[in-house]
């Protein structure tokens, strides 16, 4: 009887305390993965050929992909404005990679030697001076007719190698380059002769100066090419440390963070948009406030367990310190204050009916 006595009157005192006004804060926690607001990654293929992708995080989507393809033995150099195992601050529109194409170079050194012939030679046309007398002016002509035979049979050798791959495209160019530099040498040395024979004629001085036209227009055409071998950053952030073979720089937006935190799925209905998310940094331990930002219509199976994930955002401030990437974040998760009725019911993952 004594017993039965006490139990009633805990059992009064049990059920009196589920109608106690009193709010207790209903908590999940749980494990965040942590990424930056946008990532951009420059990689190297085997061909050494050049591939970006910019991934933002927060939509889940990739913003934009470029690549950069080359022909074998173009691309001389390649020059990190900033070293990939750094960290550095970059701005939006910085230049943070730049190439230097030998096949652009080559051509550029030809032409303007092409063109400082065709100069010299207009003003010899234009002022009648005769710096050469007829002898010299023939054995530069022969000495440039000997030049362009061997030119030929270099460049007959090269294109029969790099036909059947044993050379670069590069050499093969060169080959072909310095063929027609000879021949342009050899017609030039043809007009010096025929100048200090017969004197001078118009319609030579004006055929070069046409030449020297296009010349200087292709060589701007070119020069501007060559300034557009450039890789500048597509918004302002931190440079990290590359992570895997292949990778050449990564750039991140580090003024906000985006969360993605598992929950269990039969308590994602308790989450909305007055939740309150604390992440604890693993390393530093400084707390974070994080925003809510919405549901993800996908689910998971962790550990044997149906999850669904919430997005959120953390903003750091200008000077701040940033949140450490690559380590799990711990979470708390404040789904607001219950009554006692309600926390036990939760905790139950049962309804109690009024």
């Amino acid at each position: 009887m004594y017993r039965l006595i006490i139990f009633l009157v805990l059992l009064i005192l049990l059920t009196s305390a589920l109608y106690v006004p009193v709010g207790i804060p209903y908590r999940l926690f749980s494990i965040a993965q942590v990424s930056p607001l946008e990532e951009w990654r420059l990689t190297q293929d085997a061909t050494n050929g050049l591939a970006a992708i910019h991934q933002d995080y927060q939509s889940g989507r990739i913003r934009r992909i470029n690549s950069w393809q080359f022909q074998r033995g173009d691309i001389s150099a390649m020059e990190l404005t900033i070293p990939g195992d750094s960290i550095r601050q970059v701005e939006l529109g910085d230049t943070i990679v730049r190439m230097y194409s030998a096949l652009v170079q080559q051509e550029i050194l030809d032409i303007e030697n092409e063109l400082k012939a065709l100069q010299s030679e207009t003003k010899v046309l234009t002022t009648g001076e005769k710096i050469e007398t007829i002898q010299e002016a023939k054995a530069r002509l022969e000495q440039a007719q000997t030049q362009l035979q061997i030119r030929q049979k270099e460049f007959d050798i090269n294109k029969d190698l790099f036909e059947k791959g044993v050379i670069a495209r590069l050499e093969y160019i060169r080959s072909e380059n310095a063929l027609e530099q000879a021949q342009a040498a050899v017609t030039t040395a043809e007009k010096v002769l025929l100048v200090n024979e017969t004197g001078v004629k118009i319609e030579s001085v004006d055929f070069n100066r046409t030449q020297i036209n296009n010349l200087q227009r292709k060589l701007a055409f070119l020069r501007e090419r060559r300034a557009g071998y450039v890789i500048r950053a597509p918004f302002s952030g931190s440079t990290a440390p590359i992570r895997e073979a292949g990778e050449v720089l990564i750039l991140q937006n580090l003024n906000t963070y985006v969360l993605q935190i598992p929950v269990k799925v039969e308590e994602m209905r308790y989450i909305d948009a007055k939740v309150k998310i604390a992440v604890t940094d693993p390393f530093t331990g400084k707390i974070f406030e994080a925003q809510y930002l919405g549901k993800s219509p996908q689910t998971q199976v962790i550990d044997s367990r149906s999850v669904g994930f919430i997005t959120a955002l953390i903003k750091v401030k200008e000077g701040g310190e940033n949140l450490t990437l690559g380590i799990a974040s711990r979470c708390e998760i404040t789904c607001g204050k219950l009554n006692p009725r309600q926390f036990i019911a939760r905790l139950l993952n049962f309804r109690i009916q009024r």
